[in-house]
């Protein structure tokens, strides 16, 4: 398990109940995925692009996002109800975080700005 997945496991496994299975997998490609989104937010606010860089980073950006969504689907309930994904901008803080049912956070927003997911190089 890398770094950063296991940093997003341990913050969201007391929101389960007992053992999940599946959700180390997740927690790795959530984390994997939430670095490079993050690496394009920072490149979006220290690079002037050219047109066709600038078309190709949209459309990345654009799949990274969907996979995200997808993987926070797979996640569990928590309280019978769904985590919800943000996506932010601005790269000196969490670029992906999950709102969570139970309100658990690690962000200075607190539970409306929910558990942002680790991205540390």
């Amino acid at each position: 398990m890398t770094k950063n997945g296991q940093k997003l496991y341990n913050l969201l496994a007391p929101s389960f109940k007992g053992l999940t299975p599946g959700l180390p997998e997740l927690c790795n490609l959530l984390a994997r995925h939430a670095r490079t989104y993050n690496r394009i937010q920072e490149i979006w606010c220290s690079v002037e692009l050219s047109p066709t860089a600038t078309k190709w980073y949209e459309h990345r950006e654009e799949l990274i996002e969907k996979r995200i969504v997808e993987l926070v689907r797979a996640l569990p309930r928590v309280k019978g109800k769904p985590i919800i994904v943000r996506f932010t901008g601005d790269p000196r803080g969490y670029c992906v975080k999950l709102i969570m049912p139970d309100e658990r956070y690690n962000t200075w927003g607190g539970a409306e700005d929910g558990i942002g997911i680790p991205c540390e190089r």
